[in-house]
């Protein structure tokens, strides 16, 4: 499974330690831990939460995207907990990780 989810990263491999040192850094840890948190056993409730919220953020914008719904939800969930709004999300995800 874990490799299955690494296939989605753009930016975590899964190495041990973080090969970033500029913006692609924070990026990076964002993958690494949607990746633990969606191979956890049993499922994350955190997960759980942020599809659930995505859904209702973005109705009509769950499988549009070539990241998997739960990536996608997850990136939500700590952009907005670090001050960003759904609002502005999109174009947040597009200029980092759709390319």
């Amino acid at each position: 499974m874990k490799s299955d989810l690494l296939k989605s990263c753009r930016f975590y491999k899964g190495e041990a330690e973080n090969p970033f040192t500029d913006s692609r850094s924070s990026l990076w840890s964002l993958e690494r831990s949607w990746v633990q948190e969606a191979s956890a056993s049993p499922a994350s409730t955190i997960l759980s939460d942020a599809i659930e919220n995505f859904r209702i953020n973005f109705p009509d914008w769950v499988d549009d995207e070539p990241l998997p719904l739960s990536l996608k939800a997850f990136l939500l969930d700590r952009y907005c907990s670090k001050g960003g709004t759904p609002y502005r999300f999109r174009a947040w995800l597009e200029q980092n990780w759709v390319k």
